[in-house]
């Protein structure tokens, strides 16, 4: 491992030489040029995700939103660590359904993208006010 300090900057490397992975800048910025995993709850004012219209092409409106929101199961259970209960998705359940929200780790952890489901719940939303309007 090593570190450099150039600018009142600190670069950390995976050894001498290497590229820099992670960059503490002295505004107190954190740059991470790889994942992150954190073992506990992490807190922020807000998280922001890329969206920047520049960086996407073949876009199109998502037009099955409601049969996939609809084959989704919502659980409450209990974190094996910490005891703790809380709300969310099973993501094998998830990856049957939407495989590009899950991610898996090297380890075989699986994730899911729970802000990129925001996208097929609004359209969601939208097919169901439109079916609304129909019947009135």
């Amino acid at each position: 491992n090593s570190t450099s300090n150039s600018s009142a900057d600190l670069h950390l490397s995976n050894f001498a030489g290497a590229n820099t992975h992670m960059i503490i800048q002295a505004t107190g910025n954190v740059a991470i040029e790889r994942n992150l995993t954190v073992a506990q709850t992490v807190r922020a004012a807000s998280y922001v995700y890329v969206s920047d219209q520049r960086l996407k092409h073949d876009v199109e409106t998502y037009t099955t939103g409601l049969g996939q929101v609809l084959k989704l199961r919502g659980v409450e259970f209990t974190w094996e660590e910490s005891e703790r209960r809380d709300v969310g998705f099973i993501a094998q359940e998830v990856e049957k359904v939407l495989p590009r929200l899950v991610s898996t780790s090297a380890e075989g952890l699986k994730s899911v993208k729970y802000g990129n489901l925001l996208a097929l719940v609004v359209e969601a939303i939208k097919d169901l006010h439109r079916s609304v309007i129909k019947l009135m």
